[in-house]
């Protein structure tokens, strides 16, 4: 990962603005390092090594409620058909 030893690290392939919107520019072939920590809660469980990172760069943990899908959070699910 070029650029994570640098004084001020940062990924080479980090896009935007950290805190802004920021994502992973080669996704699909993200390093290893990168695949080996999962965002926490994404899978349904806290993860210290993201909640480390984001506090190192200023940023809020991620909580369960960062996964809900904003199109339809706050909507009451729908009824279950007999």
């Amino acid at each position: 990962m070029r650029g994570t030893y640098a004084a001020a690290p940062r990924c080479t392939a980090l896009q935007g603005t950290v805190g802004e919107a920021a994502h992973c520019g080669i996704y699909p072939q993200r390093p290893s390092v990168c695949r080996e920590v999962a965002p926490s809660w994404e899978f349904g469980a806290v993860s210290p090594q993201c909640d480390k990172a984001r506090l190192a760069h200023g940023l809020a943990v991620l909580t369960p409620q960062d996964w809900l899908d904003p199109s339809t959070a706050g909507t009451p699910p729908l009824p279950q058909s007999a």
